[in-house]
């Protein structure tokens, strides 16, 4: 943690920073798996090494129905703020005029 602290004593909280700090992690925990696995498993592989990718399909219906649900309910709020009158909601004006 002490090298993640300004000079000032306040953390280092930039992007580098905290990519830095979870590459660290990553290592550190990658390291000691490695060293302390399963017996066979802990040691090297030899051979081909094959590279796998991970491909994400946005489901766009989803993210259409959250947006459109959150924007009906921002909307609906603010017609409910915009709409509603003071007296009808039961709020004393004149004791909140100075």
């Amino acid at each position: 943690m002490a090298p993640y602290l300004s000079g000032s004593g306040r953390p280092n909280t930039s992007f580098n920073s905290t990519s830095a700090f979870f590459v660290n992690i990553s290592y550190s925990l990658t390291t000691y798996v490695r060293q302390h696995g399963y017996a066979g498993l802990n040691e090297h592989a030899h051979g081909t090494i094959n590279v796998g990718a991970i491909c994400v399909r946005v489901q766009w219906g989803g993210v259409a129905y959250a947006g459109t649900t959150t924007l009906l309910l921002l909307v609906f709020f603010g017609a409910m703020v915009v709409l509603t009158d003071k007296k009808s909601a039961g709020i004393a004006v004149s004791r909140l005029q100075v």
